[in-house]
């Protein structure tokens, strides 16, 4: 088995759950209280209304999740993401059990879907800016460095690359003499 450090094998196990949990939690929403027991008319309909709701918010939050460069390259989630995703799965999950406390499990999954809402968009944003702004300084150090990259920082490119200058040499073996 292979070896991740710092809880990779978390953040990479729960990408997969994630796409699951976007058909499968509004699924439970529908099954749960029919398989539990206790349905009265009015939760039917109730979960009727809320399955649809549960399934988008979830389909929004996660592919705004997934638009982001460094999970689709990592194909891994942020310990950010798991923070707040897993929390609202748990609270969706809970919300159709027939407990006393419904009310409570149905506003902490609205909360919970809203601070993972705010979460996906904050980091997608960061993550764009972050990206443009270095395209940009790129882009302005090639205009006054006539075509040459940057050095970049945290030791991206351990060395600035020599001049563009390219050699093109004419394939041996065709009868032509070697260049000397």
């Amino acid at each position: 088995m292979r070896s991740y450090p710092d809880g990779m094998w978390l953040r990479k196990l729960l990408l997969p759950v994630m796409i699951g949990a976007t058909v499968a939690l509004p699924l439970w929403v529908l099954i749960a209280p029919g398989l539990l027991g206790e349905v009265s008319g009015w939760d039917a309909v109730s979960m009727l209304l809320l399955a649809p709701l549960a399934f988008v918010a979830l389909l929004v939050t996660h592919l705004l999740t997934g638009a982001r460069r460094s999970v689709r390259e990592q194909r891994a989630l942020a310990w950010r993401d798991l923070a707040s995703l897993v929390p609202w799965w748990v609270a969706i999950a809970v919300f159709p059990v027939p407990t006393p406390f419904n009310g409570i499990a149905w506003a902490l999954s609205i909360l919970l879907g809203v601070v993972a809402l705010a979460n996906a968009v904050t980091q997608l944003v960061r993550e764009t800016r972050r990206r443009f702004e270095e395209a940009v300084t790129t882009i302005q150090y090639q205009a006054q460095h006539q075509g040459q990259m940057p050095p970049r920082q945290a030791g991206h490119w351990d060395a600035t690359p020599s001049s563009p200058r390219v050699v093109i040499l004419p394939p041996q073996g065709q009868g032509d003499a070697p260049l000397h």
